[in-house]
């Protein structure tokens, strides 16, 4: 069986979801139609793997099975998931407390050279700013 319709089963089955639920939500009439797919007895068009994909808060690619040489794109999914219940001024927030972990050692690769300039930000606070107009007058910096 091809891992797409295994990764369907497993995905439903750790969200608690019954195959109605899933029938519902990607838009099928009976469960039926979800026991087909996870037994591997249809071929599921591109636009489908899209809903499952974004049913389980997915990349279609994941659905799929389809291996990434990157190993740390397994750490994305979680913080992605994080990340679009903020609104603008929560991902705002974040980004710049994520910025500020890459200029401390301890939490970034050994191979990333940081280069801190303080300037200002688009889209800024007008407290934002005084703090990068403090920073560019600090003597240590």
């Amino acid at each position: 069986m091809h891992q797409l319709y295994k990764n369907i089963k497993t995905l439903r089955e750790e969200r608690g979801m019954s195959q109605t639920q899933l029938a519902d939500l990607t838009g099928y009439t009976h469960r039926s139609s979800i026991t087909k797919i996870e037994k591997g007895e249809v071929d599921l068009p591109l636009s489908k793997v899209e809903q499952f994909a974004k049913v389980f808060g997915k990349e279609p690619g994941d659905i799929v099975g389809w291996e990434d040489d990157d190993t740390e794109k397994e750490e994305s999914p979680k913080i992605m998931e994080y990340y679009e219940k903020l609104n603008d001024i929560g991902k705002h927030e974040a980004e710049k407390r994520v910025m500020e972990l890459t200029e401390i050692p301890r939490y970034t690769k050994k191979d990333f050279t940081y280069v801190n300039a303080a300037h200002s930000i688009d889209g800024a606070s007008e407290e934002d700013k005084k703090f990068d107009e403090n920073i560019m007058d600090d003597e240590n910096f």
